[in-house]
């Protein structure tokens, strides 16, 4: 396998529970895509965050997700980093 192949960041799909980066507290699901509706053409997610007495909703780029492995998903493992 390539170096190349390694470094292949997961798509973002639908239903995919994701942390949003630089706010470790703040994680989610993925329930809506958006399309490339932000600046320059940025691709958009609509993720509702879990709370312990309510969901909120926030539109996130793509760049700012942080895909968490459940270890369930061996065709695209992207797990979590520590930035």
């Amino acid at each position: 396998m390539s170096d190349q192949a390694n470094n292949t960041v997961r798509v973002p799909r639908l239903g995919d529970r994701v942390q949003i980066r630089y706010h470790p507290g703040l994680k989610g699901r993925i329930i809506e895509l958006r399309g490339p509706l932000g600046y320059k053409g940025r691709e958009l997610y609509g993720v509702e965050l879990e709370y312990s007495d309510h969901t909120a909703y926030i539109e996130v780029g793509a760049d700012q997700l942080i895909y968490l492995d459940d270890g369930n998903d061996p065709d695209h493992p992207n797990p979590p980093t520590s930035n």
